[in-house]
């Protein structure tokens, strides 16, 4: 019996329409991470706003995307910031503030 060969996915740059999709990957590879779970929190929304975190994450704390990974079939991503480089401007951090409230619940925040 014969496996036929495929030809695997290359990696690029990800790209800001790759966003909502590599949030849902992101979302599943850290649904176990205790770091991201105690952000998202208990209960039936965590899978919501783990994506909504990672979203936010994508778009205001990876350095507009420019060492972001992903592959061309969006499988997969690895996101870091570059030696010497900046995660993100002031503004990126002040509109990543309603994405982090989203994530943790609001209430959390106070705690």
């Amino acid at each position: 019996m014969s496996i036929p060969i495929t030809t695997p996915p290359s990696i690029r740059l990800a790209r800001k329409e790759d966003i909502p999709v590599l949030a849902e990957v992101m979302a599943r590879a850290f649904a176990q991470d205790p770091f991201f779970s105690w952000f998202a929190g208990p209960g039936s929304g965590a899978p919501e706003r783990m994506r909504t975190g990672w979203n936010g994450l994508l778009r205001h704390a990876s350095a507009g995307l420019a060492a972001t990974y992903t592959t061309t079939d969006l499988a997969g991503a690895a996101m870091w910031i570059p030696p010497g480089g900046k995660a993100s401007t002031t503004l990126d951090s002040l509109r990543l503030t309603p994405t982090l409230g989203r994530l943790t619940g609001w209430g959390r925040l106070r705690e």
